[in-house]
């Protein structure tokens, strides 16, 4: 019988589930984890617990459910969007991951408004100008941090890291890349 993972990387919090080929819940594992805000408008997190809570809840999901493990026939990842996290060739983290709660590029925002408008932007984008973006962190990274963002071999939000670490590959979805 096929069995399948789902692991939500959501905010504040990882679960991982077992699923059955109907879809029926047959397990599942949490763990919470926080956020450090270490100075005013920051909210950022360490993606490698991101990637350490997705194995210890998956692993215990599956033991919980008594399945063998070669049995489970897919994985699917959620998670929180627009966060980003700057990563090197080994996809090792070199900064901790801005999150979509991250405002401490306001003035990166400011900036854009003023040289394209509200309008321009949002026809480009389809978005609003807002310093939760992932285009005005990787702004802030590049001016404020130029030695972590010349090193980034890629910028990848949490779902692309996971993904990245499961398979190897720096892939992302159109759900997440519109966001960006």
């Amino acid at each position: 019988m096929s069995h399948y993972l789902a692991v939500d990387l959501g905010t504040t919090g990882c679960r991982s589930i077992i699923f059955d080929a109907k879809l029926n819940l047959i397990s599942d594992s949490y763990r919470e984890y926080a956020l450090e805000t270490p100075k005013e408008k920051w909210a950022q997190q360490e993606a490698n617990l991101w990637w350490s809570l997705t194995l210890e809840t998956a692993k215990e999901a599956i033991a919980k459910s008594q399945v063998d493990p070669k049995a489970i026939d897919g994985i699917s990842i959620s998670s929180q969007g627009i966060t980003v996290v700057p990563v090197d060739e080994n996809l090792t983290p070199l900064f901790p991951a801005m999150t979509w709660l991250d405002v401490r590029c306001e003035a990166q925002a400011e900036r854009l408004e003023k040289e394209w408008g509200t309008r321009a932007a949002f026809t480009h984008t389809g978005k609003r100008i807002n310093p939760c973006y992932t285009l005005f962190h990787l702004l802030w990274l590049r001016e404020e941090e130029p030695e972590i963002y010349e090193k980034a071999w890629k910028f990848l939000m949490p779902m692309d890291f996971l993904l990245a670490k499961f398979t190897g590959n720096c892939v992302t979805d159109h759900s997440m890349a519109s966001g960006t």
